[in-house]
């Protein structure tokens, strides 16, 4: 993957006037230098209410050491990238990419893939921590969940729970070896001194659509790609509630895609306070699209299914709330063999802004999945 160049199209929104735009639309884009270098790919972002941490991936040639880095924008710019994993078997994948999380205590957790027991297909999900203090080192966790031998475990979300608690959501293919075997999806916190027990939230998942989690109050909400009967690929949640625990998973739209493989494309959530935007690929009856629905009860219920694309999009979602200005939604929209970043704000009434192009890039696998991060007043 050539994807240093995207990175280096990294764009900053302002919802006012910014100077350097590139962009035509309803928004201010500006360019922003970023430290990574040539090789990189796999771009992910991450707002805490402070700072911007950009992680991403260097693959290096074969039988070399690939690496994880991490870095944080100050306002001396950003920090001198930090390595939080290497080696040679560890998996850059352009669908399955290494992420990073900031627990309430400021502490930072990040995970990422590395091969496993001699198989091409068999790779484990890892996890990492770093305390919050400047200077500290990233310790390695090991796999967050238990040593089940060569098959696919990976598509990690993080949310954090309470002090340096995480909690990690999985696709587990421990039971995929069978003929008829299943992709579950999976649960376990981190507590900061170890893992708790592992928790089947799904027994029956898409395999390689990646999740989704947020945490609402002291509730968290997840987000995936199921497989139903008929090889029914729709968007389900599931909710956990420190009274009743995990739910029975819930329909989020009722789309009907009959696919018999992954698409590869899977579902985002974003919360703030009790709204949740959600966002979603399908392709249901032939015909591709970009969806979102928006709560204001903090998931439990959400209004109507607003369709947000230009006609021929390629999926790839993301989605950001930014307080009172609204829900926003990226995806990548096919044109001709390249694809435009798009973007589109769902207004507090539920009406569509015009949208806008942020950027071109490749159609194919080496443009990756777009991500965003909000401060609440600026999108990234």
């Amino acid at each position: 993957m050539r994807a240093g160049r995207a990175l280096a199209a990294l764009s900053l929104l302002g919802l006012t006037a910014a100077c350097g735009t590139v962009a035509s639309g309803p928004y201010d884009v500006t360019v922003l230098d970023v430290p990574s270098g040539p090789g990189s790919s796999v771009p992910t972002l991450l707002h805490d209410g402070r700072l911007l941490h950009l992680s991403w991936a260097v693959s290096a040639e074969e039988g070399q050491a690939h690496r994880v880095l991490f870095s944080s924008s100050t306002a001396d710019g950003w920090s001198a990238p930090e390595t939080i994993a290497e080696g040679a078997d560890l998996l850059v994948n352009w669908t399955d990419f290494p992420s990073v999380c900031v627990a309430d205590d400021g502490s930072l957790a990040a995970q990422w893939l590395r091969r496993g027991h001699g198989a091409s297909f068999a790779y484990g999900a890892h996890f990492s921590t770093r305390g919050g203090e400047e200077g500290s080192t990233w310790r390695d966790a090991g796999r967050l969940h238990e040593d089940d031998g060569p098959t696919e475990h990976g598509f990690v979300s993080m949310i954090p729970e309470g002090g340096e608690a995480v909690g990690l959501v999985w696709l587990d293919g421990r039971r995929m070896t069978g003929d008829d075997g299943t992709m579950q999806l999976r649960y376990r916190r981190w507590d900061g001194a170890g893992y708790g027990e592992e928790q089947v939230l799904d027994d029956d998942v898409c395999t390689c659509c990646q999740t989704s989690a947020v945490r609402i109050g002291d509730e968290l909400l997840v987000a995936y790609r199921d497989r139903a009967e008929g090889e029914v690929r729709d968007v389900r949640l599931v909710r956990r509630d420190p009274k009743n625990g995990w739910s029975e998973p819930q329909s989020l739209s009722d789309d009907g895609w009959v696919y018999a493989g992954c698409p590869v494309n899977g579902p985002a959530l974003d919360a703030s306070g009790e709204r949740v935007g959600a966002a979603w690929f399908t392709a249901a009856d032939d015909e591709p699209r970009v969806l979102a629905r928006v709560s204001d009860d903090g998931g439990r219920s959400f209004g109507e299914t607003l369709r947000v694309d230009g006609g021929n999009p390629i999926g790839r979602v993301d989605v950001q709330i930014l307080g009172e200005h609204g829900v926003f939604v990226s995806w990548l929209e096919q044109d001709d063999r390249k694809a435009d970043v798009r973007l589109r704000r769902i207004r507090a009434d539920g009406t569509l802004d015009e949208g806008m192009t942020i950027g071109r890039t490749a159609a194919g696998r080496p443009s990756g999945f777009p991500r965003m991060a909000g401060d609440g007043k600026r999108l990234w």
